[in-house]
């Protein structure tokens, strides 16, 4: 009966939402204002969503009057060059992996999912939630409701093809030259010590990665039950145990995005590296209305916003429920029968809430290296190869059978790499103007 209930419950929210996220096409959104969209569907766990790179600037949309007007220069360029990027670098593993030629490409094989919008932020911020975006502009709200239509749409696709998905939601800043990350944690938080920042995971854009590892590891545990019911426990030891991680070191330690990016010589924060902002006179902008909306539910803007496509979000979580939770959160060991039910609705397709398994990060490229096609290309592959990384090593995933998702370099300082073209001159062209102590922000 219980099983039932849910779903029919689940079903009639599914109803609800049919005709939210329709219409989503390939190439560019469909419907009004479908022309001021591009869609790109993939094939990997990854979507890169672009808001501020647009050029279009249509008469019959009225020009915004209040908010940021700023365009990200270059972003658009910077979010397809990633995108071929990691075709590229997942191609390129798989060949090293089986030692065979890579398999016929497709028009999607290993791409991600790719999302930009056209409309210059002047028109419409997509970004912001929807009165701020559009201020009303009949026009300017279908091509915002595409626009997050897609979103949407990429964003569950992922998750019911692969179990999890990444956002990446690409952007430009100027005020510092190494990249950013945003992962809804203020400069504040940064500065807290590790201890402290692991009783901040529910506020957070990086529940999902927490969510989806806690999921493997009761399938694995699932497995092992059945191997010894079923008499075959010797194969229990092929099996490696998956260590645990903290929220800190996903944050800025080895298992974080900037740990891999400094092993590209692409220097970011937070990081292992730099760890923290650095300097509370320079802006860090660690995440806006998409990196809220589309991660974990605990992470949505106060109640009184909404979401991109009228669901209600739930307020953030109170200080005091933060700081009671684990400083150290690890794979929640539910009892048996509880993972055998969880396992049995997923199997069955009856748990679809996938925003359990949705990480987002706001990704803040200099200005440097988006204006300079030479660096913009070498950024983008040292990237791709990270967000390789990232997944093969953090997630635990990997899209070929004979991958390893263990990491050799987990306990060992990064190996010297060359940093990218021109940083080390951006870095001594810019001290003079640096408003940091020592110059601390220009790593290169």
């Amino acid at each position: 009966m219980r099983k039932e209930g849910r779903k029919e419950r689940q079903m009639g929210k599914t109803r609800e939402g049919e005709g939210e996220g329709e219409g989503e096409g390939e190439g560019e959104g469909e419907g009004e204002g479908g022309e001021y969209v591009e869609f790109r569907r993939g094939e990997l766990p990854v979507v890169l969503s672009c808001p501020h790179g647009g050029y279009l600037l249509p008469e019959h949309i009225p020009t915004r009057t209040t908010g940021c007007l700023d365009h990200d220069t270059l972003s658009q360029e910077l979010t397809n060059e990633l995108a071929s990027a990691l075709q590229q670098t997942f191609h390129k593993q798989q060949q090293q992996d089986d030692g065979t030629p890579p398999v016929q490409q497709t028009k999607n094989h290993f791409s991600p999912y790719v999302v930009i919008s056209r409309l210059n932020r002047k028109k419409v911020d997509m970004n912001r939630d929807r009165k701020n975006a559009t201020e009303g502009n009949a026009i300017a709200d279908k091509a915002y409701r595409v626009y997050h239509q897609c979103v949407l749409t990429a964003v569950r696709d992922c998750v019911e093809r692969f179990g999890f998905v990444h956002l990446f939601d690409l952007h430009g800043q100027s005020h510092r030259s190494i990249l950013e990350l945003g992962y809804l944690l203020t400069p504040d938080d940064l500065e807290l010590s590790d201890s402290q920042l692991n009783t901040l995971l529910p506020k957070s854009s990086l529940c999902g990665i927490f969510n989806w590892r806690n999921r493997r590891q009761r399938r694995r545990r699932r497995r092992r039950l059945r191997r010894k019911k079923e008499g075959r426990e010797e194969e229990e030891e092929e099996e490696e145990e998956e260590e645990d991680i903290t929220f800190s070191e996903v944050v800025r330690g080895r298992k974080s995005l900037g740990w891999y990016l400094e092993k590209e010589g692409v220097g970011a924060v937070p990081s292992p590296k730099t760890p923290s902002t650095v300097n509370p006179r320079t802006p860090y902008f660690y995440g806006a209305f998409t990196t809220r909306a589309y991660s974990q539910l605990s992470t949505y803007y106060p109640s009184h916003f909404f979401h991109p496509l009228n669901d209600r979000l739930p307020p953030l979580p109170s200080s005091s429920s933060s700081s009671s939770s684990s400083s150290n959160p690890k794979i929640n060991h539910s009892s048996e029968e509880e993972e055998e039910e969880e396992e049995e609705e997923e199997e069955e397709g009856e748990n679809l809430d996938w925003r359990r398994y949705v990480s987002t990060t706001q990704v803040e490229s200099a200005l440097w290296i988006r204006k300079d096609e030479g660096a913009r290309r070498s950024y983008a592959t040292r990237f791709a190869r990270a967000i390789h990384n990232f997944l093969l090593f953090t997630y635990l995933f990997s899209p070929f059978p004979s991958s390893s998702s263990s990491c050799s370099c987990s306990s060992s300082p990064p190996p010297p790499s060359p940093s990218l073209p021109y940083s080390s001159s951006y870095s001594s062209s810019c001290a003079s103007s640096c408003p940091c102590e020592e110059n601390q922000d220009c790593l290169g």
